[in-house]
């Protein structure tokens, strides 16, 4: 999903706490995230400047967030999509802990990309 929105390719996704030394679930688990995303230049600044452009991602279905990802779309839009240049955020979830979310997790959003993928 982070590729999706546009982060750079060199991200690094690093798990931690998934279990505790006697071998039970960590009750807090997560992720260290390193990645690079566009952000708009300052009017004055005109080198290492970016062609870019807006795009449509829709992350709801088709492989991507699905009925139990309610919780993870909630952290997506929470903690991570801050670190991205966006606009027109929409989620519609109906999120109730440790259940299927009724109608799936539809959520979409724009992001500043670079222009023609490049």
């Amino acid at each position: 999903m982070l590729l999706l929105l546009g982060a750079r390719k060199d991200l690094l996704v690093t798990r931690s706490g998934c279990s505790t030394p006697g071998g039970t679930p960590d009750p807090f688990p997560g992720y260290d995230i390193n990645l690079s995303t566009l952000q708009p230049a300052p009017a004055a600044q005109t080198a290492d400047l970016v062609n870019s452009q807006w795009k449509a991602v829709d992350l709801g279905g088709s492989g991507k967030l699905e009925a139990g990802d309610c919780e993870l779309a909630e952290q997506l839009r929470d903690q991570l999509l801050p670190a991205f240049t966006t606009r027109n955020v929409q989620i519609q979830t109906s999120c109730v802990p440790h259940q299927l979310a009724a109608g799936g997790v539809k959520m979409s959003v724009e992001v500043l990309a670079v222009a023609n993928g490049k």
